[in-house]
């Protein structure tokens, strides 16, 4: 009787591997306090959120009341948006009221539409 041969080709399975368009968007936004800069950030981020739907998770530190974490995390300049997820690590740091600038800076318009 005959073996039977196994194949060593990768079997992927329907609904087991996220897809890009399915994976959630760890963001995190350093802002200070409740200057006119930091409202502006957070609109900014409303429309990203418009953009990624519920698949956005979003973390807000305001660097006034957690100075500790924007030292850890070398923010030097606000507000800054880093992208943690999905990797790499991007990081936008400035005006972010040019949301579909952003989205192309952090690669995210890209991952949406294809390449």
């Amino acid at each position: 009787m005959r073996a039977r041969r196994r194949s060593s080709k990768l079997r992927i399975v329907a609904g087991t591997a996220a897809t890009e368009r399915d994976r959630p968007w760890r963001l995190k936004l350093y802002i200070a306090g409740l200057r006119p800069e930091s409202h502006r950030a957070l609109a900014s981020v409303q429309a990203l959120r418009a953009e990624l739907g519920a698949r956005l998770e979003l973390t807000v530190v305001d660097v006034y009341q957690h100075p500790n974490l924007a030292r850890e995390h070398d923010i030097i300049a606000l507000p800054t948006l880093v992208v943690e997820s999905p990797l790499p690590v991007r990081t936008y740091i400035g005006n972010l009221s040019n949301v579909s600038r952003v989205l192309l800076a952090l690669g995210i318009r890209n991952s949406i539409n294809g390449p």
